[in-house]
């Protein structure tokens, strides 16, 4: 057992860091809109919507201090809106902070124990998949679990006619959640590979 902390490490080190970099790519929320409708059930074209998401990906990674989206001359997001985007951008500090402190975790306690990290990690890399498929079946409880889980107050509840909620809907989060396992899965299995190649190569070479 104590042999598979390495591998949990390096893969919940990877995931997370998978997630901040997808949330870091403007295209990605334009895709992912384009998936759940956000166009069509919101009204706004599809300009506005790429500047919005400019607007909150930058503010949410430290490129903007104030997150300032403007929409027939007034700003679009409520105080509530912006002190919860606000907690979200605090918590992707932190999740950076994670990602980071896991993978060293991972690499260090790798290298004393002798394990072969990057063939390791493809196993509880699918036992997480695995948790969360199941999560992703009941995935309207799992978003409020994880909501309550991360944020000490009922501010992320909005009303219907938020326009957060109107540009990033439930469905949008669900499709963002399986691009993120699907590259995650693709990684793990790409990461594996290498592995296995290099290590058969650098055995073949000593014979």
């Amino acid at each position: 057992m104590l042999r598979k902390i390495p591998s949990l490490f390096f893969s919940l080190g990877l995931l997370l860091g998978i997630l901040l970099i997808l949330c870091s790519l403007v295209p990605v929320y334009d895709l992912i809109q384009g998936f759940s409708g956000v166009e069509r059930s919101s009204g706004y074209d599809k300009a506005f919507l790429q500047e919005a998401n400019l607007a909150m990906r930058d503010y949410l990674y430290g490129y903007q201090e104030h997150l300032l989206i403007e929409k027939d001359g007034k700003s679009l997001f409520g105080a509530q809106e912006v002190f919860h985007m606000a907690e979200v951008r605090l918590l992707f500090t932190r999740l950076a902070r994670a990602a980071l402190v896991f993978l060293l975790i991972a690499i260090l306690s790798s290298h004393f124990l002798k394990t072969r990290l990057l063939r390791d990690q493809l196993f509880t890399s699918l036992g997480l998949l695995a948790f969360l498929a199941l999560a992703g079946a009941f995935f309207e409880r799992a978003f409020v679990l994880m909501h309550r889980v991360f944020f000490n107050n009922d501010l992320w509840l909005f009303p219907a006619d938020s326009k957060l909620i109107t540009l990033l809907p439930e469905a949008f989060f669900y499709y963002f959640t399986l691009l993120i396992l699907f590259v995650f899965s693709i990684t793990s299995l790409i990461l594996y590979f290498i592995e296995r190649r290099y290590y058969g190569f650098t055995s073949g070479s000593r014979q």
